[in-house]
């Protein structure tokens, strides 16, 4: 055969099969024309005969070529709406009124079937869509949709033939919510495979397909887990037994694996089994993520089995108990540095005989970690997870610098030291996060031994070291006894309790309470400065409280030392008041109710009402530095002072503003010195008695009275080695003054001292009767540092309308001879002459 005719064959062989290829279509096409109407009318009856709700398509097409040799019939957007006793509302979020939606829906026919107008599923294919499986709160479904119906094999009375073989599942939602248990979940099936003669009586299935759960939430607890999980199943079904022979789940390299029955009837009977076997706890921390689990990072292996039983269905739930354990797992949060290691859990959990969440339990019998060379030994449990109570007891053993690493940095540094003891905590979780006001609620206790522990706050204001004592906890009071070590740089010892410890980490501005009875070293300011810094109160989120009894070895500020302290210590409001205060200092004792007040912005005021007794005067000025003055220093005084007083003063940046004191008292001072002092040095210099340059007194007692600046001096009498004198006057703090005098003529002509050692006679001492002694009066200024010596004529006006004209005559004789005062007066004899010294004071007098 020659090549030319062997081609030609293949020609028409191949446009044979071309002509019976489109003749096949041609028939297809017609047939399909011819079978078209009868087929959709015969699939729409089967709907309605089958659902007892409204069904909505869009478009049915009709082909026999897609699936070929099946004919297919493909539905456009199919809707089947919620049953009508279905309440819709409280269901956000969801298409409450629709039970299933489908995109598209092909449906695979036997097509030697439909010549005979018989309809013979055996095959479905759903592409895009979602099914709301919803139970309301009554307990009624959405899904409660379906007319009785027989779908058995050979029923010649229906002419809808469930054959079905094979189903196909892409890009489909499975949304459930069950308001009736608080139970909802979601999943996305992006592909899915299920093969079996499901038409059969008993029939075996093989699944395989991709799975990814959205989100799962019964009550409080809500899972989201973020990556797929293949789900590979296989069972079999006889008389409406479901046996489970192998069902895998395998997501990020873990797998869970179940068996067991489903028994369908009037109600669905579960009886199934699961378990897992050294599962990766950090694989599975992915697939289960959870809000709460946010920001944590988890490890360790999982086992656990676990059982699921009994009746389900809208409102009843079956039995569920799963045993688990965890080994070599570790535990870090994004906050902390350090990572909690050799975590050992074992427990169980159970959803109780109500078998819902209220009912159900979680229980870890065993619940152990360690942090560097500290450990933690537990036990947890938690019932009714709709509004969880826990209860959690522990046995605490640990080190200063592992506490340090989970303890946040705005809190404090912590160092050395360590902490036994035991701890109890119950409560009820009200949401997560949890938030500080669940904290506070809860109900606590425990005991914590502490030994050589050390702290600092972040900005260093307060600290200890070397601490040792007794923590107890009880609620929202903590307290410490046997307490010794080093506070600030000060040894104590004593007790401390602090009430409202929450109130340290609230946003809220709180009171925080502290009550102490401590015994201190050798207190020095910068101790207790922390007490005085406006960040405690007006900046920071609590407010402290604290009540002390104090007793101290000594107290040192700058050049002021005090020993053997002990009072009443309270502070508030940026307010610390002293009561009964007692110490020794300067040589003497004093009693003192003290209050400072650091409230206001500009100043700080300090008032004091006290008792001091034999104090060294020289020594007060010299350690107040003159309390801001110079009027009177302790280059001028000297003497033991005794006083009762009231005072008030005004303090800026640290610094004692003069001008704001203000004092009320009774001053005593005994075997004084007065030297040096301007008023009565420009007394000396005028009167040439030397003895006033340095004036000794047994004693001197008044009261005073300083306010705006001046200082006033009531009338009091003097008796000095100088002279004796009876004075008043006001001295201000800049400087100025003025002083009335009262003195006896003879000491102011002679000399106190020159008198009485003329009137020494061979009998003693002679003595003149005070009455007959002549009185002089002057008045001794300072006005922007001009000095003046000049007699008091005001007084002197009162004393000679109080006196006789005999008493005038004799007063100003003397003044006559002695200075040549009145010249004018006739009835005065005129001494001679004498060359007047210049003095540098002048001295007037208005003749009367």
């Amino acid at each position: 055969m020659n090549e030319n005719s062997v081609g030609k064959k293949i020609v028409k062989r191949i446009a044979r099969f071309f002509l019976a290829v489109l003749l096949l279509v041609a028939i297809l096409f017609l047939t399909s024309r011819f079978l078209e109407k009868k087929v959709v009318q015969l699939m729409v009856e089967q709907i309605n005969q089958s659902v007892e709700v409204p069904v909505f398509i869009d478009n049915i097409e009709f082909s026999l070529l897609r699936k070929f040799p099946l004919a297919t019939l493909q539905f456009h957007n199919v809707t089947i709406k919620s049953a009508k006793e279905f309440h819709q509302t409280n269901f956000s979020g969801y298409q409450a009124d629709t039970l299933l939606y489908i995109k598209e829906l092909y449906l695979a026919f036997n097509l030697m079937r439909l010549m005979h107008h018989e309809m013979e599923l055996t095959k479905a294919y759903i592409d895009n869509g979602f099914i709301n499986v919803l139970v309301d709160k009554s307990g009624k479904a959405n899904y409660s949709v379906l007319k009785e119906m027989s779908l058995e094999k050979g029923d010649s009375s229906n002419s809808f033939n469930f054959q079905l073989k094979f189903i196909e599942i892409k890009q489909f939602d499975v949304r459930f919510h069950n308001q009736f248990k608080d139970v909802s979940a979601s999943l996305t099936i992006p592909a899915y495979k299920l093969k079996g003669e499901f038409y059969k009586e008993s029939y075996s299935v093989a699944t395989s397909g991709t799975l990814k759960v959205e989100q799962i939430k019964q009550g409080e607890i809500w899972f989201r887990p973020d990556v797929p999980a293949n789900l590979n199943l296989q069972f079999d079904i006889l008389n409406e037994v479901l046996t489970i022979k192998q069902s895998s789940l395998k997501s990020s390299g873990i797998q869970l694996n179940s068996s067991g029955t489903v028994t369908f009837g009037e109600n669905v009977k579960l009886d199934l089994q699961f378990a897992g076997d050294k599962v990766d706890v950090k694989k599975l921390s992915r697939w289960v993520a959870n809000k709460s689990l946010s920001g944590m990072e988890l490890s360790g292996y999982l086992s656990f089995k676990g059982v699921v039983s009994g009746i389900v269905n809208e409102k009843v739930s079956p039995k569920m108990a799963i045993n688990f354990s965890v080994s070599n797992g570790t535990f870090k949060h994004q906050n902390f540095d350090e990572k909690f290691h050799h975590i050992a859990m074992k427990g169980s959990y159970s959803n109780g005989n109500q078998r819902n969440i209220i009912s159900s339990s979680l229980n870890f019998e065993q619940l152990d970690l360690s942090l560097g060379k500290s450990s933690i030994n537990s036990e947890f449990k938690v019932h009714n997870f709709k509004n969880p109570s826990f209860d959690f007891e522990a046995g605490i053993h640990f080190f200063g610098e592992d506490l340090a690493k989970v303890v946040p940095k705005d809190f404090g540094a912590i160092g050395s030291g360590t902490m036994v003891g035991n701890f109890h905590a119950q409560g009820t979780i009200q949401g997560f996060p949890i938030h500080l006001d669940q904290f506070r609620q809860w109900e606590y206790s425990g005991t914590l031994k502490i030994q050589d522990a050390d702290f600092q706050t972040t900005d260093k204001t307060f600290g200890f070291s070397q601490m040792n004592g007794d923590l107890m906890l009880l609620n929202q009071n903590l307290s410490v006894q046997n307490l010794n070590g080093t506070m600030q740089q000060t040894s104590c010892r004593g007790s401390l309790q602090v009430n409202n410890y929450f109130g340290l980490f609230s946003n809220r501005q709180e009171v925080v309470g502290l009550n102490t009875h401590l015994q201190l070293g050798n207190v020095t300011y910068p101790d207790i400065t922390f007490l005085f810094t406006e960040s405690d109160t007006t900046k920071s989120d609590y407010e402290l409280e604290v009540e002390a009894r104090l007793f101290a070895e000594s107290y040192t500020q700058d050049a002021f030392k005090a020993q053997r302290l002990r009072g009443k210590v309270t502070y508030a409001k940026s307010k610390v008041q002293v009561d009964s205060l007692n110490f020794q200092s300067l040589g003497g004792t004093a009693a003192a109710q003290i209050k400072y007040d650091f409230s206001k912005p500009n100043y700080s005021l300090l008032s004091i009402d006290g008792r001091v007794h034999s104090m060294d005067i020289n020594h007060l000025l010299t350690t107040f530095n003159n309390f801001g003055q110079g009027f009177i220093t302790e280059k001028n005084l000297q003497g033991q002072l005794s006083s009762d007083f009231e005072t008030e003063m005004k303090f800026v940046n640290g610094t004692l503003v003069a001008e704001s004191i203000e004092y009320l008292g009774y001053v005593r001072i005994d075997n004084g010195i007065l030297q040096k002092f301007e008023p009565v040095k420009a007394l000396a210099v005028f009167t040439e008695i030397p003895e006033l340059e340095r004036i000794e007194f047994s004693s001197m007692e008044n009261n005073f009275l300083i306010s705006d600046g001046i200082i006033q001096v009531p009338k009091m009498d003097i008796k000095s080695n100088a002279f004796d004198v009876t004075l008043y006057g006001q001295q201000y703090f800049t400087g100025n003054y003025e002083y009335h005098l009262q003195l006896f003529l003879s000491d102011f002509l002679v000399g106190k001292a020159k008198r009485l050692q003329k009137q020494q006679t061979e009998f003693g001492w002679v003595e003149e009767e005070e009455s007959e002694r002549t009185k002089l009066y002057l008045m001794v200024q300072n006005k922007e540092d001009q000095f003046s010596v000049t007699v008091d004529k005001q007084a002197i006006k009162s004393q000679l309308k109080a006196g006789t004209k005999n008493e005038k005559k004799e007063f100003k004789k003397a003044l006559h001879d002695e200075f040549g005062w009145f010249k004018k007066d006739s009835t005065l004899t005129k001494p001679e002459k004498k060359e007047k010294k210049k003095q540098e004071f002048s001295i007037e007098w208005d003749e009367e």
